[in-house]
C-alpha cells in the first residue's frame, strides 16, 4: 500500500496560504518521524540478519560445545556489527559498545561468567537463563573485540580454518587453538573476574 490518508487539521480562520504552510510543515514533520523510525528499526534488523547468516553459514557447522559457544556468539556479533555499519552507517565501535555495555542492575554480570566453564543451564533457575545467555554474549563479544585488536581481523578466518582442520576437544583446547593460529592468549579475558 503506497498511499495513506492522513488527517489534516486547520483553523478555519487562517488564510489559505497559512493553511498550506501548516500542511507542508506537518507533512515534513511526519516524513522526518517516519524516516527516524525506519532508521531505528533498520539497524537492529540488519544486525540480526547478519548474525543469523554468520551463525548458520560459518559457526553452526563447527558444532561447538557449550564451553566453546562463546566463539560463535562473539564472532557473530563482532562481524555483524562490522557489516551492519557498512549498510546502515552506524559506527561499528558504537554498536560494539552497545553490545558489550551492561546496565547496572542487570541480574547476571558478564564479569562473573567464565566463558570456558559456563554454568550448565539445567542447574540455573529458569528465570535466570536468558540473562545468563545475554551476559555470555556481551562478554564473548568483548573478548572477540580484544582478540581482533591483538591479532587483527585476519585471526578470525585463520582460527575458523584451524577449527575445520581439527576441532579441539573442549573450551581450554579451543583457547589453545586460537593462540596457536593467531598468537593471542585470551585466557585471562575469558575467565570470571
Amino acid at each position: 500500500m503506497d498511499d495513506t490518508v492522513l488527517p489534516a487539521f486547520y483553523n478555519e480562520k487562517d488564510a489559505a496560504d497559512v493553511r498550506a504552510k501548516n500542511l507542508a510543515a506537518g507533512l515534513q514533520n511526519f516524513d522526518a518521524n517516519l524516516a527516524a523510525n525506519a532508521i531505528r528499526q533498520a539497524n537492529p534488523t540488519v544486525f540480526n540478519l547478519f548474525v543469523q547468516f554468520i551463525q548458520e553459514k560459518q559457526m553452526d557447522p563447527l558444532k561447538l560445545k557449550r564451553d566453546q559457544s562463546w566463539l560463535s556468539m562473539g564472532v557473530s556479533n563482532f562481524l555483524a556489527a562490522k557489516y551492519t555499519s557498512v549498510v546502515t552507517g552506524v559506527e561499528k565501535n558504537r554498536m560494539l559498545a552497545e553490545l558489550t555495555s551492561e546496565p547496572n542492575l542487570f541480574p547476571v554480570s558478564a564479569r562473573s561468567i567464565d566463558l570456558v566453564k559456563p554454568v550448565d543451564e539445567a542447574s540455573m533457575k529458569a528465570q535466570l537463563v536468558p540473562y545468563y545467555t545475554v551476559s555470555m554474549q556481551r562478554k564473548a563479544t568483548a573478548v572477540v573485540a580484544v582478540w581482533v585488536d591483538q591479532a587483527g581481523e585476519a585471526g578470525i578466518p585463520r582460527t575458523l580454518t584451524a577449527l575445520r582442520a581439527k576441532m579441539p576437544a573442549d573450551g581450554a583446547a579451543l583457547v589453545k587453538t586460537i593462540q596457536e593460529a593467531t598468537g593471542a592468549d585470551l585466557s585471562k579475558y575469558l575467565s570470571a573476574n
